[in-house]
């Protein structure tokens, strides 16, 4: 997998220590009091590089191109899932937070969890980290280029 050259640049790299030593030092546990949350995107129709088509065809078809999904995964109905529009802005985020939140409130063993983002704009407003701490809840936010200190990210 290729990676962009300043993921491991030395400020980067400082910044990854700097957010372990943070975290090793809090009484966060990644198994235990921890809610990941990122986006998804689906490419619906993906295509092939080839085709064999009868001569004088075309291969280029016009079809609807993305979907994606903020839908608070709780349950296992994936009917409740829905299609978000294709930007995900700060007032889509925001919206889904409050019914995840709404939702986490319902189940106790979710008081004082800590919400692990990464550190999209849309995840870092301050209405957005109001709501997280009105609710009970801790924002955590991972250093830029460091997909690999959220375990959703490896799915």
């Amino acid at each position: 997998m290729l990676e962009p050259e300043v993921r491991n640049s030395v400020g980067n790299l400082q910044t990854r220590f700097e957010w372990f030593m943070k975290w090793k030092d809090s009484d966060l546990d990644f198994t235990k009091n921890c809610i990941f949350i990122d986006e998804a995107g689906f490419h619906i129709n993906m295509r092939n590089n080839w085709a064999r088509l009868k001569s004088g065809s075309s291969a280029i078809k016009r079809t609807a191109t993305e979907i994606s999904t903020e839908d608070p995964e709780v349950d296992d109905d994936p009917a409740d899932n829905k299609p978000a529009p294709k930007v995900t802005t700060t007032v889509h985020f925001i919206k889904f937070m409050k019914e995840l939140l709404n939702l986490m409130d319902l189940d106790e063993t979710f008081n004082g969890s800590c919400i692990v983002m990464d550190n999209a704009s849309i995840h870092k407003s301050k209405p957005m980290l109001r709501k997280i701490e009105s609710k009970g809840y801790k924002a955590m936010y991972i250093p830029p280029y460091s997909p690999e200190l959220n375990p959703i990210e490896q799915f």
